[in-house]
């Protein structure tokens, strides 16, 4: 098992709250870790948008479920 530290951007208009279930559904109790950061201005827009919520986790898996995790957070339109 590794440790991975992961940083995810939710648009402004969404609940944290999905990225925080998706974290749950793919890594279980292999989450040790998991916080909202601050809304910050981004560099440049994505989905028209300027500001996005940040959300750090630090989870300890094996690599199918990175591969898993990612998948479903190109899926969800609400993680960029």
């Amino acid at each position: 098992m590794n440790k991975y530290e992961i940083m995810m951007i939710v648009s402004p208009k969404a609940d944290v709250k999905v990225a925080f279930d998706l974290l749950s559904e793919v890594f279980g109790k292999g989450v040790s870790k998991a916080e909202k950061l601050e809304n910050n201005r981004l560099a440049y827009e994505i989905n028209k948008s300027e500001f996005g919520q940040y959300v750090l986790a630090n989870v300890e898996t094996n690599g199918s479920n990175i591969a898993e995790f990612t998948r479903r957070t190109n899926i969800i339109k609400e993680i960029w």
